[in-house]
């Protein structure tokens, strides 16, 4: 039998909207070259805020039959460069649509209302660093969730 943990990524608004991938490397390197700043084409509907989900998935291999567990969703993220404090009030700079240009709807970053339970955590792409809530590097939303991909194998192979 052999055991396979997968990596899940989805996201509402852009395209690629749903991949997998079966180390943390392979994911860290999407995020950092996914482009939540894309243009894209008009529509009745405004795009959403710029936030994506991981879940996790297990692989099982038993003597050539191949089955998938069902998908156990983890944290949500919101995309963002920044987030600061008025008051209570916490806004975070995250692309959200602009002009239109040459038929295509441009994005910008600008300050939007976020409140707790929109998601798990903003988090900066590009160097993975977790804007809110704020807390160290190994205790991230992001971090905790690979680990505890990278634990499954392990779990399963006790049993």
């Amino acid at each position: 039998m052999d055991i396979t943990p997968k990596i899940v990524f989805r996201t509402p608004f852009y395209e690629p909207n749903f991949q997998d991938f079966y180390t943390s490397a392979q994911l860290k390197e999407f995020l950092s070259e996914f482009d939540f700043m894309a243009p894209h084409r008009p529509s009745c509907l405004p795009t959403g805020t710029a936030e994506f989900q991981l879940g996790s998935q297990i692989e099982f291999d038993i003597d050539g039959y191949s089955l998938s567990s069902d998908i156990q969703w983890g944290p949500r993220f919101i995309v963002a460069r920044h987030v600061k404090y008025d008051g209570k009030r916490i806004l975070i700079e995250s692309p959200v649509d602009s002009d239109m240009r040459r038929g295509m709807v441009s994005r910008e970053y600008r300050y939007i209302p976020f409140h707790r339970g929109m998601a798990d955590a903003v988090i900066e792409l590009r160097k993975l660093r977790q804007l809110w809530p704020i807390c160290e590097n190994s205790r991230s939303e992001f971090i905790r969730f690979l680990t505890h991909v990278s634990r499954q194998r392990y779990k399963i192979r006790a049993r």
